[in-house]
């Protein structure tokens, strides 16, 4: 039985991927975000110095121990009518190197505040549906209402182990956007760049296939079923 030109490529190169030393594979893999929480202290007293006084939150998950509020990471979506967190990034398990690379971290939730007298903003204000994403640096907006900014995300520590990636000592500074809008509306001070809260982020993160690997896995299944065929044949 003559096997197809194709199949006998892709028969070869799964026995070269499949024969690769594993000293030539790279340490740094790529993994996607796919479910997790988003835990938040925020300093209450801050914020209402500027005119805003936490009053509740609603739809929110259950925080780490130590946090008082918990906002769950909305899982992957393949419907784009549906919103879902697409974040991904590379880790070297060697090295502890993190680098982000496309994507955002989408949140279910929001919180609620009562916003003073003196602010040109009506009250109550609800912020949340928070997006964390990457560009020069990590931030989180709001999607729920004013579409803001609201803070720089200065990231302490972070591990992966076991598919857990945890994202620790975080810092919420108030960003440029967010202080902005506020002094137009009244606030007494500039309050850009001051820690107004801390974070963490405890998800699941699953292996990205590398290109080289999906065409090993394809070379492998098309091998199995010529030889599959050669035995029906035989």
């Amino acid at each position: 039985m003559r096997i197809a030109p194709i199949s006998a490529l892709l028969g070869l190169t799964a026995f070269v991927a499949v024969s690769a030393p594993l000293s030539a594979q790279a340490a740094a893999l790529t993994y996607q975000l796919d479910s997790g929480i988003t835990s938040v202290n925020l300093d209450t007293a801050l914020l209402s110095s500027v005119g805003l006084t936490l009053t509740g939150a609603q739809e929110v998950g259950t925080p780490a121990p130590g946090f008082a509020v918990g906002f769950d990471i909305l899982p992957r979506s393949t419907d784009p009518d549906i919103l879902g967190t697409s974040f991904t990034f590379s880790f070297d398990s060697v090295t502890g190197a993190f680098a982000p690379l496309a994507g955002t971290i989408e949140h279910s939730g929001s919180v609620l505040f009562e916003v003073a007298p003196s602010l040109a903003q009506s009250s109550p204000l609800q912020v949340g549906d928070f997006s964390i994403g990457f560009e020069d640096g990590f931030f989180l907006r709001d999607e729920f209402s004013t579409g803001l900014r609201l803070f720089d995300l200065a990231v302490g520590d972070l591990s992966l182990e076991d598919g857990e990636l945890t994202v620790s000592k975080v810092d919420l500074l108030v960003s440029e956007q967010f202080s902005d809008a506020l002094v137009a509306a009244g606030a007494p001070a500039p309050i850009n760049g001051v820690k107004v809260g801390s974070a963490q982020i405890n998800a699941q993160a699953s292996k990205v296939p590398e290109p080289g690997t999906l065409l090993a896995i394809l070379a492998a299944a098309s091998t199995a079923l010529v030889l599959k065929r050669r035995q029906m044949l035989s």
